[in-house]
């Protein structure tokens, strides 16, 4: 299966989109601005023990992009990206 980062799942499209990937059967790395103001994807994780990773991340700030690019690639290629 695939590694899948998206953009953008605290809420909405991104949210239903990282959570049919997960349970599709792929590896998501779901990201957001502030996770903590956004425990839904958490809880559903962890309730239904889905493949996603959540990590920080704010499309508008380049040291966030440098950040969480750098933990996403020292674990593995990314195989497709949801923006």
């Amino acid at each position: 299966m695939s590694r899948i980062l998206i953009t953008g799942t605290s809420r909405g499209i991104g949210l239903e989109t990282a959570l049919l990937l997960a349970r599709a059967g792929h590896s998501v790395i779901a990201t957001m601005r502030n996770p903590a103001a956004s425990p839904e994807l958490a809880r559903i994780t962890a309730a239904e023990s889905l493949p996603i990773q959540i990590e920080t991340l704010d499309v508008n700030a380049d040291d966030s992009v440098q950040t969480c690019m750098r933990k996403v690639h020292a674990t593995g290629p990314l195989d497709v990206l949801v923006k």
